[in-house]
This record gives structure tokens, sequence and C-alpha cells, in this order.
């Protein structure tokens, strides 16, 4: 992945982006892969990126420049979900945060709303980060399309696929995916978050 990701970074310095995409799909015959895991008695389906869909992530963001941005531990973040403590914390999926203490309560609504589908209840987690973080910057950009071209319309998959890449570049999340300049996506929230306070909705 590093080699493909060096090589890309040079042809876009010279070429264009529409060409790099053209390397990219002569060069790849991307196979989607669905493995089974089994836990207990149970059955999980479970997602596996393609190599299209993360060579496609990687030249999105390097043509939105191949930014990165550290973040400094003691960063405060904020979540609207279910997360009432620290066991809560699933730390291999992607948990988004804002870093705007003015828009803290946006999904405090949301997270009302989809709580009691899985028994939960609904909070606002208050986080700190306990490390410096390396993060990939997508400028702001949407990923819509990317998530309906390229994941099935599926934002599930657009989020597996999101982690894998981040995983892959050695980065430990992403800011300004979606279109939020506040932002903040960790890859691995278990390791890298403390709880701060939790506010039961």
């Amino acid at each position: 992945m590093k080699l493909l990701k060096d090589f890309l970074l040079a042809l876009f310095k010279t070429k264009s982006k529409k060409q790099a995409e053209v390397f990219l799909e002569a060069g790849n015959n991307p196979k989607q892969i669905n493995q089974v895991s089994r836990v207990g008695n149970k059955t999980n389906p479970k997602f596996v990126a393609s190599e299209k869909q993360l060579n496609q992530l990687l030249i999105i963001w390097i043509g939105l420049g191949a930014l990165s941005e550290t973040l400094n531990p003691n960063l405060n973040l904020w979540h609207s979900g279910t997360i009432g403590s620290k066991d809560m914390i699933n730390n291999s999926e992607l948990l988004w945060c804002t870093r705007d203490e003015n828009s803290k309560e946006s999904y405090n609504a949301a997270a009302k709303l989809d709580a009691p589908h899985i028994n939960k209840l609904p909070c606002l987690t208050h986080f700190q980060t306990v490390r410096v973080l390396k993060m990939a910057d997508f400028n702001c950009m949407s990923l819509g399309e990317f998530t309906r071209n390229f994941c099935d319309h599926s934002h599930w998959k657009m989020k597996e696929v999101l982690r894998e890449w981040c995983l892959q570049n050695e980065f430990d999340g992403a800011v300004k995916t979606n279109g939020g300049i506040d932002e903040v996506v960790l890859c691995k929230p278990g390791d890298d978050l403390l709880i701060i306070n939790v506010i039961h909705l």
C-alpha cells in the first residue's frame, strides 16, 4: 500500500487526477470479499474493503492535497450516541466526534431516536484524547459520492473502508470528512479516548 501511495503522490505532481484513476482501473481487478466470523452460535458477516475501494479513497485524499493533521493530547471531543462508560466503546469501529463545543448537541435528537432500537440509553459523551494522534485530513469534502459509487450507498461499508484505509496508511483516524471542519473520526476510540463526562439525554 505504501508503494502505491508513493507512486500516486509522484504521479499526482506531474499528471492529472484522471490519469491516476485510469492507472488504477487498468491495474486492478478488485473483488469484494465477504468473510464470516463466528461468535458463539451466531454468524456475523464481516465486510472486507476491496483494493478498488481503498485505492479510490487514496485518489480522493491525494486529490485534496494529501493533507494530515496532528491532534494533541487532552483535546476535548463530544459524541452523541449510547456510550455511557469505557466498556461500551467499540474499539474496532470508527467513532465520529466533534471538537466544537458549540455544536456538541447537534446529534442529540438523532441519538434519542436511535437508542431505543438497540435497547440502550441515549447520552452525550465528553471525551479527551490521551496521546498524540496522526489524522488524515479530507479538507471538508463529503464522502457521499464515494459512498454512493464505491460502497453501494452503504454508510456502514464506507465506515469500514475508511477505517481500513486509515490503519493501512498509519493514520489514527480522519478529520473534516463530511463537510465539517470540526469533525473528528477515531479508528480506535477505546485506546485513544478518555471519558470525562456523560450526560444522559
